[in-house]
């Protein structure tokens, strides 16, 4: 059975809209992205050449930017566009009483 659990990893105002932000949950390095009054959670490594994606883009409604080969990710299903031939993993992150909350699943 896979073990799930939650994680608080800051207060809601400290992801503005529009931003991504890296942050070490269970050290795994990972980027929360605001956009659209939701949260995001994903690896923080592109899957075409494992560069960051903390210092990524949000010019496309909907997708992060890998700026290093220029890969977008949809931010609802991982999707990649070319180069990228990988789908990003998503975790499940939601804003609780004004705190964002990461959940991981391992196997």
């Amino acid at each position: 059975m896979a073990k799930v659990t939650e994680h608080d990893v800051g207060p809601a105002d400290a992801f503005a809209e529009d931003t991504i932000t890296a942050v070490t949950v269970d050290d795994r390095e990972l980027v929360i992205v605001r956009q659209d009054g939701r949260v995001y959670a994903m690896p923080d490594r592109c899957t075409h050449a494992k560069k960051p994606l903390h210092d990524g883009e949000l010019d496309v409604p909907g997708k992060i930017t890998c700026i290093h080969h220029g890969a977008t990710f949809d931010l609802e299903t991982g999707a990649p566009t070319m180069p990228a031939l990988k789908k990003l993993q998503l975790f499940d992150a939601a804003i609780r009483d004004g705190r964002v909350v990461v959940t991981l699943q391992e196997a």
